[in-house]
């Protein structure tokens, strides 16, 4: 089985996965979450070379979605 998000972006391709997605969100997930919160009130990307990679791609792709959302608030 196949979840397809029930959410259209105005571009670009739906979020589709191969198993429930209550099962990516995790402990983790809130962690990245609170940190991604903490450098947008205090931004430390002066050292993002020192960043675990994992760490810059939840960043990326949380800056990401937040353009989006923004974008859309705004249109």
């Amino acid at each position: 089985m196949v979840w397809v998000s029930p959410i259209a972006r105005n571009e670009g391709r739906r979020l589709a996965l191969a198993e429930c997605p209550v099962s990516y969100v995790t402990g983790e997930s809130a962690a990245w979450l609170e940190d991604f919160c903490a450098h947008l009130l205090v931004p430390s990307s002066a050292n993002v070379l020192k960043w675990p990679a994992r760490r810059v791609d939840a960043f990326a792709a949380l800056s990401s979605e937040l353009r989006e959302t923004e974008k859309n608030e705004h249109a």
